[in-house]
């Protein structure tokens, strides 16, 4: 049997947090909403408290709790489960994030497998009466929340659940893994300048020719050239997508914005015509650039979608796809650098700032023997994330049905 029960009703407790003193170390940790993003509790990103302040100790996070950020147009809504609390620390919340206490430890699970699947729609229940937006608690906790009355069923539910949770955090680590393999075997050659000589010997290590270059300021392998970021890429902006609207029953495409290029397709995302320009049409494999406001880079790993403005498909007719990707986002790295170092926020990359780049560049013969080492990494890495993306449709799908009792017998 299936009971609709609001929030309300299957919390024991609920509290928001605390307004934290901060210190450089200590005993207690507070979480803030950046902690909170993909369901998941980065605990990385807590601050450390000071331990003389006053508060009550149910703000103290204890497993089984589930988490709400509160406040702010792109964090309110995202949820978190407390599977587990770090040892030899307390950690609290800050006043922007809700703690919700439930009367069982398998209720709290389902109601966070199902706020999380429509994280977007609680962004609706925002208040605009504050300037960054608050959580509507009222419509929150009168949230109807779909429950199988047995206990052994909500089990079932979660076991089945965990386990497509935990090939996507497996997915997750490999992608880390060969990101950080990537970029190491990248820096060796062609920044260390340890690739491989005619001998097959380290180059540098090994005597390799060398030459002082005053554009750069240090010693470069003597035959390789200083070219741009528009050298050796091609960079096409996104259009207006809102002027090619689909109408009724015409196929269409979904939108690639920068909300979408970071967080992938949801429910909410725009639709275009199908028959927009092909050279904003992204595919999975495609550098996506970022070049307004929030300045990133992404391999595309979300399907077949259309470029809307503020992002360039970063292409080259000359060179393989890791080597102005890593060039990319060194300059990138460099760029927010200068940024902070003039206390100032770069608004945006324009073509100028592209054409002053100094991108070193080696024979296109090392490049091409670095791509068969490196490329199969990034296919690995874009085969990971659409995995992921497949996994999370079909956990959000089955969500409702396993919950409410209809678990799949096998």
């Amino acid at each position: 049997m299936i009971n609709f029960n609001s929030v309300n009703e299957l919390v024991d407790f609920h509290t928001k947090g605390i307004t934290p003193i901060y210190t450089s170390k200590s005993n207690l940790i507070v979480l803030n909403q950046k902690c909170i993003r993909d369901n998941q509790i980065n605990y990385s990103l807590a601050q450390y408290c000071k331990e003389t302040q006053k508060f009550s100790q149910n703000k103290i996070i204890k497993k089984g709790d589930l988490l709400v950020n509160s406040t702010g147009q792109g964090t309110a809504g995202r949820v978190a489960f407390v599977e587990s609390v770090p040892d030899n620390i307390k950690v609290v919340i800050d006043s922007h994030i809700l703690l919700l206490r439930f009367k069982s430890y398998e209720t709290a699970r389902c109601v966070n497998y199902l706020l999380h699947s429509f994280e977007n729609d609680l962004k609706g229940f925002l208040d605009g009466s504050t300037g960054q937006g608050e959580l509507d608690k009222i419509m929150l906790f009168n949230t109807l929340i779909p429950l199988s009355n047995s206990k052994d069923v909500k089990k079932e539910a979660i076991s089945l659940l965990e386990l497509i949770d935990t090939k996507i955090k497996i997915n997750l680590k490999i992608t880390k893994q060969l990101s950080h393999i990537s970029n190491y075997i990248y820096d060796y050659w062609l920044n260390l300048f340890q690739f491989p000589d005619v001998l097959g010997k380290p180059y540098k290590s090994s005597g390799g020719p060398m030459l002082w270059n005053i554009k750069l300021k240090r010693e470069i392998p003597n035959d390789w050239e200083i070219k741009t970021l528009l050298d050796i890429a091609n960079f096409q902006n996104g259009i207006p997508c809102q002027k090619f609207r689909p109408k009724k029953n015409e196929d269409f495409l979904r939108v690639i914005k920068i909300k979408e290029m970071h967080d992938g397709f949801s429910k909410n995302t725009e639709f275009v015509k199908k028959d927009v320009p092909q050279k904003i049409i992204v595919n999975n494999g495609d550098i996506l650039f970022s070049w307004s406001a929030s300045l990133s880079t992404k391999i595309w790993s979300g399907g077949v979608g259309a470029l809307n403005q503020h992002i360039f498909k970063v292409t080259s007719n000359e060179y393989p796809k890791f080597f102005y990707f890593f060039e990319l986002n060194r300059y990138l790295n460099h760029f927010k650098m200068m940024a902070e170092n003039r206390k100032t926020t770069m608004g945006h990359i324009t073509q100028e700032h592209l054409q002053q780049s100094k991108i070193l560049t080696p024979s296109k013969d090392l490049i091409d023997k670095l791509d068969v080492i490196i490329d199969p990494l990034l296919e690995k890495i874009i085969h990971c994330e659409k995995e992921n993306t497949t996994l999370l449709n079909l956990r959000n799908w089955l969500m409702p049905f396993l919950i409410n009792g209809h678990a799949i017998k096998t």
